[in-house]
């Protein structure tokens, strides 16, 4: 029995006041579940009360943050490309569960924990990891409340951003949620590019908003203008939208969309690594590229390590996830020396634009507006060190030997450690090496 809950901290019993509430920050330990705000607005933009020109400004990472800016931004806006890599850092934590102690490097190049990582613009006291185990959060992008992420995106692209990309934008707002450690939630449609004609509301407002299509002819996109109780305010900005001919989606791209998923939730089911069972196997196998100060907005690289032991058998010895949401085809010089391939399942995808995504000598190269999903064989064991050579400190202590003493012990994982006492030093910088025992 999975028992879950939205989690809010809200309403007449906010903080405790009755006693204590299963809200996100008290279920951390608990097994129990609750929905991730924090996965939902980095993928949207903004968050899901915002009115008028917030709805445009706030752009997220499948609609332009930091790469693609609409008419309200600009890339020479540091208030723009800040918020796009908060997003990033962000869409890390909750990638990798949510888990509070799960480390990474954000945007600045500091070592912090999802739990260090500020809600919001990454700057508050409410963290955006809070849970111990992926069992006790909920990703999701979408779900019935406000407007659906359809809707509040096509205020966000770019005028001029084609049908075509803007569907590929939809398919990313599905592939981080069910490609994320922890419990994935599909918001009804979100595979069809549901639309409620930019209804915010639409629980009461019958089958005219609300319908869904499933012969895949019709998305129910401007089939009117929503109700005046909660949208007549935007009246004039949703006609504008409405007008657009490249919001308007065809048959052909409301198909690729629901495939799409299809392909992904396959992806998810037959890939065990993407389904980690506790904190410590996410704190231990998943890892991130492209952070830090330098990084590419709008590109999201994670490794997970695919080490066989008894607890877990993995099919594959490592999974890279490259969410590419950028307008720009990407090549990531990574992994040059060894041998990836597609996912199997999208080796032979329905979308044409995936299969065209590559490994070689030169790393990865992933198409604009694309999640590939490449996979390596069997990696034997998790305690095999992969460098296959004794790897020291060198130059510490102006100690240069390659001992015993300086030896860097493999743990498994990719992981490499050894304590050593700093003699005599004062405070400052250090210098030193990491070699193997003939310097090769």
């Amino acid at each position: 029995v999975y028992i879950y809950g939205e989690g809010w901290n809200f309403g007449e019993v906010a903080n405790d006041r009755r006693f204590v509430q299963a809200t996100q920050l008290n279920t951390f330990g608990t097994g129990l579940g609750t929905f991730t705000d924090r996965i939902r607005d980095a993928v949207r933009g903004g968050g899901p009360f915002d009115n008028g020109a917030a709805r445009t400004v706030n752009q997220g990472f499948i609609s332009g943050g930091g790469y693609d800016p609409n008419a309200e931004n600009s890339l020479d806006d540091e208030a723009f490309i800040e918020e796009a890599l908060c997003t990033s850092d962000q869409l890390r934590a909750t990638m990798a569960g949510s888990i509070a102690s799960y480390s990474f490097e954000d945007r600045t190049g500091a070592t912090i924990t999802g739990e260090e990582l500020g809600y919001s613009k990454c700057s508050d006291t409410s963290p955006t990891g809070y849970v111990a185990n992926p069992q006790e959060i909920i990703n999701y992008s979408a779900a019935h409340d406000n407007e659906t992420i359809f809707d509040i995106s096509q205020y966000k692209h770019p005028e001029a951003v084609s049908a075509a990309d803007r569907v590929r934008a939809e398919m990313i707002g599905v592939d981080v949620v069910l490609l994320a450690q922890g419990v994935p939630f599909v918001h009804s449609g979100q595979d069809l590019l549901r639309s409620k004609s930019v209804d915010r509301d639409s629980f009461d407002f019958g089958d005219w908003f609300n319908q869904q299509d499933f012969t895949k002819m019709s998305n129910n996109w401007a089939v009117g203008l929503p109700n005046a109780e909660k949208n007549q305010g935007e009246w004039p900005d949703i006609t504008a939208l409405f007008e657009n001919p490249q919001s308007a989606m065809s048959p052909a791209d409301i198909t690729l969309a629901a495939e799409h998923t299809k392909e992904i939730l396959q992806i998810r089911k037959s890939t065990k690594l993407y389904r980690l069972q506790s904190g410590e196997q996410i704190e231990d196998r998943v890892e991130y590229f492209n952070t830090g100060p330098e990084q590419t907005p709008g590109l999201i690289v994670q490794g997970i390590d695919g080490c066989f032991d008894d607890e877990l058998t993995p099919e594959f010895g490592y999974v890279m996830t490259i969410v590419n949401a950028n307008d720009e085809d990407q090549t990531l010089p990574l992994f040059t020396d060894e041998s990836f391939v597609l996912h199997p399942v999208q080796q032979t995808s329905v979308d044409p634009v995936v299969q065209t995504a590559t490994h070689d000598a030169n790393g990865f190269f992933v198409p604009a507006r694309t999640t590939a999903v490449f996979v390596r064989e069997d990696q034997d064991s998790c305690t095999a060190n992969p460098l296959g050579a004794d790897i020291f400190v060198r130059g510490l202590n102006q100690d240069w030997n390659a001992t015993a003493a300086n030896e860097l012990e493999y743990d498994g994982l990719n992981k490499f450690e050894r304590v050593i006492a700093l003699a005599g030093t004062t405070a400052g910088d250090l210098s030193f090496k990491i070699a193997d025992a003939d310097w090769a």
